[in-house]
């Protein structure tokens, strides 16, 4: 099974079992793009990620377990940015855009998502349970927007609706058409005039003047 050089730097650093839960998420996370949930097995799952099966049930109890870790694993890089008030908002709120549109453009994110939102459409306690994860994943977002709120440096609203407004910006253009669609990812340029925009509509309707 093939791995990325960043996945071997990684895993250099890891313990044996550590390793083993590596390969299991990255044969799973293969496993369920190319198949889906009702067409992956465990036993597929054991081959490809060269593990025993009793190795497999030792990390994870069943499909549907290691699916939530897969799950979780989409959104664990979406922490945000601390808030700093002697810093620009703008220089910030790019930040975390561009933190949020790296995320999204990783290889294979796109085809992983489809997977992931396709089996939540039909289970409605696995979707409940992926949302509370990335509730719990934007976290460090929101409490970006609750910090400079309470600083004085944007006006006062609810921080999870504008996060989630913030968010709503890149993805209407980063994200939906790519999933749904089909459409290629933005290209770099595209990529920074979204960010921009973004950016300047959140601080032109939340900002306060100095």
């Amino acid at each position: 099974m093939m791995q990325t050089p960043e996945q071997e730097t990684i895993k250099s650093t890891l313990s044996r079992s550590e390793k083993k839960r590596a390969d299991i998420l990255a044969a799973a996370s293969a496993e369920f793009r190319e198949k889906g949930f009702a067409g992956t097995s465990m036993d597929a799952l054991s081959a490809r990620a060269e593990v025993s099966k009793r190795t497999l049930y030792n990390h994870f109890s069943n499909k549907e377990a290691l699916f939530e870790a897969i799950t979780g694993s989409l959104w664990e890089a979406l922490q945000g940015v601390p808030f700093q008030p002697d810093q620009p908002l703008v220089d910030q709120l790019k930040a975390m855009a561009r933190q949020k549109m790296d995320v999204i453009n990783q290889p294979d994110h796109i085809e992983l998502t489809r997977c992931v939102i396709g089996e939540y459409m039909r289970h409605a306690q696995m979707a409940q349970k992926a949302m509370a994860k990335l509730e719990q994943s934007e976290d460090g977002v929101i409490r970006w927007f609750e910090d400079a709120m309470a600083a004085d440096q944007l006006r006062q609203e609810d921080p999870r609706f504008v996060a989630h407004q913030f968010y709503g910006l890149l993805k209407t253009f980063a994200f939906f058409p790519q999933m749904i669609a089909h459409a290629p990812a933005p290209t770099p340029e595209e990529q920074d005039k979204i960010i921009d925009s973004a950016v300047t509509m959140i601080l032109a309707q939340y900002q306060i003047a100095p």
